[in-house]
């Protein structure tokens, strides 16, 4: 499956396919195949059936844009999601920073 979805991304997405770290395209494959994966596990406990036979249930109908397609946006996605995590660190970090200056001058 991962490398349908690569080779998807390269055919439909080409810019981005060069220009993206390898990582980034790993990420995007794991994240893909984990969700599909958890909605056929779902779906199949849902009506108490084996999995294998609903995999046509949730299949994607050929008129959903390509796989390839999506790697654009989720990658814009996922540097907005690291951005904001970054600046959430950061803020996070200079608040221990802080408090720790604060128990060293009550200390000294």
């Amino acid at each position: 499956a991962g490398a349908v979805i690569v080779d998807s991304i390269e055919h439909y997405s080409r810019d981005h396919f060069v220009d993206a770290d390898p990582e980034l395209l790993y990420e995007f494959t794991r994240e893909t195949i984990r969700a599909k994966t958890f909605e056929l596990l779902e779906s199949a406990k849902e009506a108490n059936v084996p999995p294998s036979k609903i995999v046509s249930d949730i299949a994607e109908p050929r008129t959903t844009d390509p796989i390839g397609r999506r790697f654009q946006a989720w990658a814009k996605f996922k540097s907005e999601e690291n951005e904001a995590m970054r600046v959430a660190d950061k803020h996070k970090a200079d608040e221990i920073m802080a408090r720790t200056m604060v128990a060293a001058a009550a200390e000294a």
